[in-house]
């Protein structure tokens, strides 16, 4: 085996690296990645809207969103790809958030995260100790602690309240 630089590499694959480089100029200026990430914890760009609903594809299993409500904006948008199994700290969005973290720990690279629009419970309207709940069609709690796709934000109060 020979060692080679990064350039000499792609050369010896048939890649022109002017060629890399005009691509990549185009990507910029097409825009940047949509880094919205979705209440049931996905990134907005993973949703189809098809005319039977919405489509939301995170990973080769499906989540059961049913509408496209961005609710923050990240820096880094590949955390992103968990399944809710509960609520709280057990949703897809609060588990990407902490992956977030864990990757600034180790890598030292800033995260932010942005929210798009308040936080506020579906029941009472408050925005205090407000977090994703995965709840029924009905607005009541899932008890399987998985999402069905109408997950919300939910305050502790009525958090209590739907136990």
């Amino acid at each position: 085996m020979t060692t080679s630089t990064a350039e000499e590499f792609l050369s010896t694959i048939g890649i022109d690296v002017a060629k890399v480089d005009a691509n990549e100029d185009r990507q910029v200026r097409r825009g940047r990645t949509d880094k919205r990430v979705c209440i049931c914890g996905h990134g907005v760009s993973r949703h189809t809207v098809l005319a039977q609903g919405v489509l939301c594809e995170p990973t080769k299993t499906p989540c059961r969103c049913h509408e496209i409500d961005p609710v923050i904006e990240v820096s880094d948008i590949r955390y992103f790809l968990r399944k809710t199994s509960g609520p709280s700290e057990l949703h897809a969005l609060i588990r990407g958030i902490r992956a977030m973290i864990e990757s600034e720990e180790k890598t030292g690279i800033k995260a932010t995260v942005n929210k798009l629009r308040a936080w506020a419970c579906i029941f009472c309207d408050s925005e205090e100790g407000t977090n994703p709940y995965p709840l029924t069609k009905e607005g009541r709690r899932n008890f399987e602690g998985t999402s069905e796709g109408y997950d919300k934000f939910v305050c502790a109060a009525c958090r209590e309240k739907l136990k």
